[in-house]
């Protein structure tokens, strides 16, 4: 009878370690998730900065822009990625400061899903 005691104490306790555990590793995926406040769900990013070069592409324009900061970005703006905000497309000035939101992909390049005009 001791055995069985002692066996399923070891047992109960061992589950419980695991558990503690498990859930210490799911908390620090939480908090490095809500750190970067910039970045959402499936990857979507928002940039803000001001136009130093727009190129007439075929289908959209391909926008260079930079942030406060300094740091270049380009943006890939065209009826077809904007989707269901496609009524935001028109025709970007240099010089213009604007937000872009969506896709941010290697070397600094966003495919942009949504204008954010700002005023």
């Amino acid at each position: 009878m001791k055995f069985s005691i002692t066996t399923t104490l070891f047992t109960v306790m061992l589950i419980f370690i695991f558990s503690c555990e498990a859930n210490k590793n799911n908390s620090e995926t939480t908090q490095t998730t809500t750190e970067n406040s910039e970045v959402w769900t499936e990857g979507i990013t928002t940039i803000t900065g001001t136009i130093s070069k727009v190129t007439q592409e075929k289908d959209g324009q391909t926008i260079l822009l930079s942030n406060n900061k300094g740091i270049e970005y380009t943006a890939v703006i065209s009826i077809p990625n904007l989707g269901e905000n496609a009524n935001q497309y028109r025709k970007f000035e240099v010089g213009e400061t604007v937000g872009f939101k969506g896709n941010l992909i290697e070397n600094q390049r966003m495919v942009v899903r949504e204008v954010l005009e700002m005023k």
